[in-house]
């Protein structure tokens, strides 16, 4: 069956979008359209079958980076979808050529990825390459749900989940870190001059991270259409924000979705407050998703979080004449930073 692949008209074409959207990606609403492609930084293609019936999509979320110290326009691939009946290789594989014809074009850079892992064989097909596992880290700061899969709802029960959390607080760092007298904690909704001046000393330390000004900030967490976020700021005493970690609790489970740091120390700092203020609003845990450097996964082991299976692969397209032996480098985790903050969702 021929296939056509056209760039919608963002007003003409939104119904159609949200219609595949439902068959397709049922978590995605009419908001994050708006968020995304209308108010947003997103450019889409529809695939469209010989009688014109749209029955797939792609998306392409402009991303600034700064990229072993040269700022570049890059993509994320995002919002592959195709209908049931045209699942075959074809049509999905079409879509993300079109996607990775911008940087053929040099409208881009490089492009990279989080796809699920149905799409993963698509995208590996169209010359993505796997960059690494975005890992997944878990701290429990409450037993009560483990035990309660485990035990009948008992005054045993009551009495183990009491003496596990004693010992879950007990092993904690934070519970053994003193604030210093230089420095104090702030939890704000908003994103002001004080994170472009953090980004600009931070972006030094990693080779490869997204933009994180007070603009990409509030668009990305306060403009969010899934969740509320919240951000928690580690100051200096006259003011001078020293790290930043930004948040969304839902439920009982807090997730951060982005932290930021110029000197590794104060990332060690900003967690043992955040950790603490975590236990007296009563959280049940504490997640996050990250790949970079492992020196921040060690911090993140100090304080207790644990790996878990994780939910994404990081790919990346790039031509190797734009990069020739910096390829190598760019495939690198070690040289990337990457959070919630660069994919296009919390979900």
């Amino acid at each position: 069956m021929p296939y056509t692949i056209c760039q919608p008209d963002l007003d003409h074409d939104r119904d159609t979008v949200l219609d595949l959207w439902k068959r397709n990606l049922p978590a995605a609403s009419a908001d994050r359209y708006a968020w995304l492609y209308e108010a947003g930084p997103a450019t889409g293609w529809l695939l469209k079958a010989a009688d014109g019936t749209v029955v797939g999509a792609a998306g392409l979320m402009d991303r600034a980076m700064k990229v072993f110290g040269e700022s570049l326009r890059v993509g994320q691939a995002i919002d592959l979808n195709v209908d049931q009946d045209h699942r075959t290789l074809g049509p999905a594989l079409g879509l993300q050529r079109a996607v990775t014809a911008t940087v053929q074009r040099r409208e881009h850079d490089l492009i990279y990825a989080l796809p699920i892992a149905q799409s993963e064989p698509v995208l590996r097909r169209a010359g993505y390459r796997v960059l690494g596992e975005v890992r997944r880290w878990f701290k429990p700061l409450c037993c009560r749900d483990v035990l309660a899969r485990w035990l009948r709802p008992t005054l045993p029960r009551r009495a183990a989940a009491a003496a596990i959390n004693g010992l879950l607080h007990l092993a904690s760092p934070e519970r053994y870190y003193h604030r210093s007298a230089d420095v104090r904690v702030e939890v704000t909704d908003h994103f002001d001059r004080r994170f472009d001046v953090l980004w600009e000393a931070a972006a030094r330390q990693f080779p490869v991270i997204g933009q994180r000004t007070s603009a990409y900030l509030s668009w990305r967490f306060g403009r969010c259409p899934d969740v509320r976020h919240r951000v928690f700021c580690l100051l200096s005493a006259a003011g001078q924000l020293l790290a930043y970690l930004v948040y969304c609790r839902m439920k009982d489970v807090v997730q951060i979705g982005d932290f930021l740091f110029a000197d590794p120390h104060k990332l060690d700092v900003l967690l043992a407050e955040f950790l603490r203020q975590m236990r007296r609003e009563r959280a049940k845990a504490v997640t996050t998703v990250y790949l970079g450097p492992e020196v921040v996964c060690h911090r993140l082991r100090r304080f207790g979080f644990w790996k878990r299976p994780s939910l994404w692969k990081a790919l990346v397209y790039a031509e190797r004449r734009r990069f020739g032996p910096g390829l190598g480098r760019l495939l690198d985790t070690e040289n990337w930073y990457l959070t919630r903050a660069d994919a296009d969702t919390d979900l």
